[in-house]
């Protein structure tokens, strides 16, 4: 399939994850986006919120077909799962600490050379934040 026949990049996105995914095995992200990228000639172009929306998109429309069965790691499933509403309420707030904490990473992946004594305190700040998240998030998975 040409890129020229998708209608977005999300959509060329899930359509070769899923052709990975078809194997039933559990496929991390960096995993993933290499498949992607040996497949799609406009690979160059997906960012990670390209990647991370449209892998969000294809487990949360799927009916359950698709799952997150451990953190980081997808599959296709036989048997659709059907989620209760406090899983999927769980599932909703881990997806975005997980993208928060990926936000913010970016955000602070900056060269330090000439940045004040204030400036670090906010990327001092910051990581406090994501390990707080973090820590949260592990909480939540455990409940």
């Amino acid at each position: 399939m040409s890129g020229e026949q998708f209608s977005s990049n999300a959509e060329e996105i899930r359509y070769y994850i899923k052709q990975l995914l078809q194997d039933g095995a559990i496929h991390g992200i960096e995993g993933m986006r290499s498949y992607v990228e040996r497949h799609s000639s406009n690979s160059a172009k997906f960012t990670t919120g390209m990647y991370t929306g449209a892998i969000r998109d294809l487990v949360r429309n799927s009916g359950g077909h698709y799952a997150n069965p451990v953190r980081g790691g997808y599959q296709l499933v036989q048997e659709p799962i059907v989620k209760s509403a406090g899983s999927e309420l769980r599932q909703n707030v881990l997806t975005v600490i997980d993208n928060t904490c990926e936000s913010l990473t970016e955000a602070c992946t900056i060269n330090i050379i000439g940045l004040s004594q204030a400036e670090l305190a906010v990327a001092n700040k910051v990581a406090d934040l994501i390990a707080y998240l973090k820590s949260a998030a592990d909480e939540i998975r455990q409940e």
